[in-house]
């Protein structure tokens, strides 16, 4: 599996919400008293927080390319399995198109800005 984004990781957080913080911080090997310290230094916004012990994780884990389903089935877990399917099928991933992809949104003028525009660049 592709390995986890930090993108992914702060988009899952938001889901997450702070009610279940602490079950999956204890669930990703962190004590009680490692999470309650990080919502202190992140003044009490457990989702900087949970960002911040995700990324963290995600950085120790030793074969990238296992962190996408070790963290899913930790969300099963934890009763959070359609954030975990969410996760696994890549949908916190932005999508990936080309900027270039983009409808053009037309410049609006006024025909006495386009008069202006010739007479300046026209002599």
């Amino acid at each position: 599996m592709e390995p986890l984004q930090d993108i992914e990781l702060i988009s899952l957080a938001e889901d997450i919400g702070p009610g279940k913080y602490s079950k999956l911080c204890n669930a990703l090997g962190y004590s009680y008293a490692v999470s309650q310290s990080h919502i202190v230094k992140h003044l009490n916004n457990v989702n900087e927080a949970l960002v911040e012990l995700l990324i963290k994780w995600n950085n120790n884990q030793g074969d990238s390319t296992q962190t996408r389903s070790i963290l899913a089935s930790k969300l099963h877990e934890l009763r959070l399995g359609n954030l975990g399917d969410r996760l696994s099928e890549g949908k916190y991933l932005p999508n990936q198109r080309d900027s270039h992809d983009h409808k053009k949104t037309p410049v609006q003028t006024s025909p006495g800005m386009i008069m202006l525009w010739r007479r300046i660049y026209s002599n």
